[in-house]
């Protein structure tokens, strides 16, 4: 048993370089000659015959690839919207002649190897859509495709870089399901002189009924009422224990913090963006107000309203932003309040270094990026919720925080 596994051991390195070195063409070159030899040594027609035959199916193997390739043209676009982690999908259209078992090779964003498709026919009146996983966030443009064919029996492969019109892909970022957000303790006194009755958990009692009305949520439903009157009666609830939700990103550059590491797929500005991207899923889901600012160089604001049906839009707008602001984060932040009034609950992310001086008195949601995290990524970091005082919760993370759980801590 040992012998034969010391045998097999040996055997590898050989196998790796015969993989190497060897292919169909070189295999067949090498036929080629030893029956040539063999011929022109005994005389033998039919090897001379097996010769030519070769000798023509390699001079057919490098000649077809060229043909079929010289006048294909295609041309790309995107079909829907693409997120980080998942695929995208690009629409082919072929123009030319009908071509067979092609290869069609793109090159995505902070992704080193090649995706690859084949294609075993082509022509002009079947677009076909192919998908390809996307690694980071944003708007590109993708180099030109890499088309290689192999027909009729595939022992050569020819490649080309076609010239096609620029692509254009745009990559949202991927909304983490968040299935639970504490709501802080208002102050037992508002601005506009109302007492609010919202608690920690978040659960208050509802005020009156209404009406069923399209994009109320079904956990709003009054089961009960409904029965007796035969028709969805919902309930409604305080205004302040419904609380509207204000989210402010920094997007100052200079307050971006792990931009060196892989092109900046987990800085701590596209961890906000992402962050702002499930707040915004999450307050759809719940049927809430959130209105969100980014503030780059150019402040970009985005509003959820209470039933609306779809943040698609918002998503791919999110894949515009870039941290390129200037403007301090607290003054952002008390911009924002000032114009969008002091009844939200503010939601802030900031790296641990950034110190703010502000005040909420609707309640005030911390969340602090470890900036240790981005240089010594494999320490462990403190995670999870804080209490920091009446009206504001803290929640910390580093840029390894597996979102789902720690909101749901």
């Amino acid at each position: 048993m040992n012998s034969s596994v010391n045998v097999g051991e040996s055997l590898k390195p050989l196998a790796r370089w015969l993989s190497k070195h060897i292919n169909a063409p070189r295999f067949l070159v090498l036929m080629m000659v030893v029956c040539f030899l063999m011929a022109w040594n005994r005389g033998i027609d039919l090897l001379y015959g097996i010769c030519a035959i070769i000798l023509a199916l390699l001079l057919v193997s490098w000649v077809m690839p060229w043909w079929m390739l010289r006048q294909l043209r295609l041309s790309r676009s995107q079909v829907g919207l693409a997120e980080v982690g998942s695929e995208l999908q690009l629409r082919y259209r072929f123009a030319g002649k009908p071509a067979w078992y092609l290869s069609v090779a793109e090159q995505l964003p902070n992704i080193p190897e090649l995706q690859t498709h084949f294609i075993a026919y082509a022509d002009a009146n079947t677009p076909m859509a192919l998908n390809y996983l996307c690694a980071q966030r944003g708007i590109f443009t993708l180099p030109k495709p890499e088309v290689s064919c192999g027909w009729p029996f595939g022992f050569i492969q020819r490649r080309l870089t076609l010239v096609s019109e620029d692509c254009q892909i745009i990559v949202a970022p991927k909304p983490t399901v968040i299935r639970r957000l504490p709501a802080p303790i208002q102050d037992a006194q508002t601005v506009d002189g109302q007492e609010s009755q919202q608690i920690f958990s978040g659960h208050s009692d509802f005020s009156g009924v209404r009406d069923y009305r399209p994009g109320d949520s079904l956990k709003s439903v009054h089961w009960g009422a409904s029965a007796r009157q035969q028709n969805l009666i919902v309930r409604e609830f305080h205004g302040l224990d419904c609380p509207r939700w204000l989210v402010v990103i920094d997007g100052n550059s200079t307050n971006n913090v792990g931009t060196e590491v892989s092109n900046g797929v987990n800085s701590s500005f596209e961890l906000g963006v992402r962050i702002a991207a499930s707040l915004l899923q999450f307050a759809q889901q719940q049927q809430k107000g959130l209105t969100l600012y980014i503030e780059s160089a150019q402040s970009r604001q985005f509003k959820v309203q209470p039933g609306q049906q779809s943040i698609a839009e918002h998503l791919q707008d999110l894949a515009w932003v870039t941290a390129d602001g200037t403007r301090n984060y607290s003054e952002a932040i008390r911009a924002a309040q000032q114009e969008q009034g002091q009844q939200a609950v503010l939601i802030t992310v900031r790296v641990s270094s950034q110190e703010l001086q502000l005040h909420s008195p609707s309640g005030h949601i911390d969340i602090v990026i470890s900036e240790e995290s981005y240089r010594f990524p494999m320490a462990q970091y403190k995670e999870g919720w804080t209490t920091v005082s009446q009206n504001q919760l803290r929640l910390d993370i580093h840029q390894l925080s597996d979102l789902t759980r720690v909101f749901s801590q």
